[in-house]
C-alpha cells in the first residue's frame, strides 16, 4: 500500500515568544505566507493531530451570500 504522507520541505526554525496572559507566539515564514497569498490580519487555523503535532493552514472563509444582484 503506498504511503499517504506528504513530502515535508524544511523552511527554518522558529522561537516561541511570550505574549500577554501566558500565551506564546510563533511567526510563520514569509515564503509560506506569500505562497498562500496571506496578508497581515488574515486568519489562519491551527489543528493538533493525534501525535500532538501542530498544523497551520489558511482559514477558509465562508462565501459571501449577500452579493445577490
Amino acid at each position: 500500500m503506498p504511503s499517504t504522507k506528504q513530502k515535508l520541505i524544511p523552511i527554518g526554525d522558529r522561537k516561541l515568544m511570550p505574549m500577554g496572559n501566558g500565551g506564546l507566539v510563533v511567526t510563520v515564514p514569509r515564503i509560506w505566507a506569500r505562497f498562500h497569498q496571506l496578508e497581515v490580519g488574515d486568519m489562519v487555523e491551527l489543528e493538533m493531530d493525534s501525535n500532538g503535532e501542530l498544523r497551520i493552514h489558511p482559514k477558509e472563509l465562508p462565501e459571501d451570500t449577500n452579493n445577490e444582484g
